[in-house]
């Protein structure tokens, strides 16, 4: 199902890049709770979504190869072809158990691990698929999500470039999926990086 985010303006932000950011907290825990909606509080990220010892897991997990992707097939209809496959990101944390996606992205967004997550996945992804035999030809596709501070962030391209490099998959063939509020925030960055990455 739809789980919504809620943020109000001016009274959980003053600007559109820290609302959307409080709205995609308040999404995050939603999903994490199976709720339809929840409305952003100050205290949701220390309560519900990053205790200390899973943000500081966070970063020992990306460091030491801790992390988990599974491979969720993409079928075409009506002839059910499978034409790729999508990178779902997993952890199991040693003490919390298995902490959501959700709560993943969350987590990295709000302690600048954004990026070296997103290097992980796509490096893991290209190194498993290669390993695994599931690389075809020249003819797999393989969906990867980028979160919002990916996309306003000035590295991007480079991190996407070199795991591009390091892979057998063509440039065409990695399908990236981006979160509705990167279409409706007034960011240069976040614009130049989706022409940059229409260019790879």
């Amino acid at each position: 199902g739809v789980s919504i985010g809620i943020a109000v303006y001016p009274t959980h932000a003053r600007n559109a890049e820290s609302l959307l950011n409080c709205a995609d907290l308040a999404m995050y825990y939603a999903k994490r709770k199976q709720l339809n909606f929840s409305v952003y509080s100050s205290d949701l990220h220390e309560r519900y979504i990053s205790p200390p010892k899973i943000i500081d897991g966070l970063a020992l997990a990306i460091k030491n190869n801790k992390l988990d992707l599974l491979f969720q097939p993409i079928v075409a209809m009506p002839h059910k072809e499978i034409i790729g496959v999508e990178a779902l990101l997993r952890w199991q944390h040693e003490s919390h158990g298995p902490i959501t996606p959700q709560d993943i992205i969350a987590i990295a967004e709000h302690h600048n691990l954004s990026l070296e997550l997103i290097r992980w996945v796509l490096t893991s992804a290209f190194q498993r698929i290669k390993e695994c035999g599931v690389y075809h030809g020249n003819s797999l596709n393989i969906a990867v999500n980028l979160s919002l501070n990916n996309l306003k962030d000035k590295q991007l391209i480079e991190v996407l470039e070199a795991a591009l490099a390091e892979s057998p998959i063509a440039a065409q063939r990695l399908f990236i999926e981006i979160p509705e509020a990167a279409l409706v925030i007034e960011s240069r960055e976040v614009m130049d990086n989706l022409l940059s990455i229409h260019k790879l």
